[in-house]
């Protein structure tokens, strides 16, 4: 693989290149467009939308056609150490809705963290009802 200005292979396979990636997504215009939120994007054919419903993940943004949610995607992206095209294979969507996703999680960073945090009470209030 070739170096991109400067960054050498390693760089690159080890996702230093994340904090820019977040910076330029951070830009409510781009995340409009990358998201398929934008309305001059969400008429076009295979862009993916993030969209929500109150009838699916009880209403937490999710990928338009897909149960799964943006939280889930994000997660696993940043946690997982997983690159896009690994979180879009092992969901079984297209790469362009990694992205719409991500775009759509860095953009709003407020409201994944509350998701996070109603998930960990969740799990908190289940242990607390299984007996050991």
């Amino acid at each position: 693989m070739a170096s991109v200005a400067g960054e050498s292979e390693t760089c690159v396979r080890t996702h230093a290149h994340r904090p820019l990636l977040r910076r330029v997504i951070q830009n409510p215009a781009v995340i409009g467009v990358i998201a398929g939120t934008d309305r001059r994007s969400s008429d076009s054919e295979g862009v993916p939308r993030i969209v929500q419903t109150p009838d699916t993940l009880g209403g937490d943004p999710r990928i338009e056609g897909t149960p799964i949610g943006v939280a889930h995607v994000s997660q696993r992206y940043v946690e997982g150490d997983d690159t896009p095209e690994g979180v879009a294979a092992g969901y079984d969507i297209p790469v362009a809705a990694v992205h719409a996703a991500l775009a759509y999680a860095f953009g709003n960073p407020e409201e994944m963290e509350a998701i996070r945090a109603a998930e960990r009470q969740t799990r908190q209030d289940t242990e607390t009802l299984t007996p050991e």
